[in-house]
């Protein structure tokens, strides 16, 4: 492989000046890990990875899709993403329909908790509300 010495080994700061008319840029990533280790550079060339250019006489509002597949195989995929949802939604309802089991049978068990915890809900409300009342008529006052 040809090539030239830019800078000699331990060097911070590596540059050249080229003009672009005397030849091609090529773009040499060099890498280091987190531990400081350096790694072998890599070096990207414009034939291996070319840039897509775009069709022409397109206008600028113009929009274009390009459909890799042919319409069999999107038929497919759109219903093995139907088939996944299906799926999905199955699960969530059997997950909750074992939740509200679960939930009925502790209410089963210990049903004095259930009934506490309710009426503590519904005093706790009602508190709120005589406080805001109190509240709005010492505003008011």
């Amino acid at each position: 492989m040809d090539g030239k010495v830019v800078a000699t080994k331990g060097v911070k700061d590596v540059y050249t000046l080229t003009s672009c008319e005397n030849g091609e840029n090529v773009t040499v990533i060099a890498c280091c890990n987190a531990g400081g280790d350096k790694e072998t550079p890599s070096k990207v060339l414009s034939e291996i990875h070319p840039v897509p250019k775009p069709p022409k006489n397109l206008s600028k509002r113009q929009q274009t899709a390009i459909i890799l597949t042919s319409p069999k195989n999107f038929e497919k995929r759109k219903l093995l993403a139907n088939k996944r949802n299906i799926k999905v939604e199955a699960e969530s309802k059997k997950l909750k329909q074992a939740k509200t089991k679960a939930t009925d049978m502790k209410k089963r068990d210990n049903p004095s908790r259930v009934k506490g915890e309710q009426y503590g809900i519904l005093t706790v409300k009602a508190h709120w509300e005589v406080c805001n009342d109190e509240l709005s008529k010492q505003m008011l006052l």
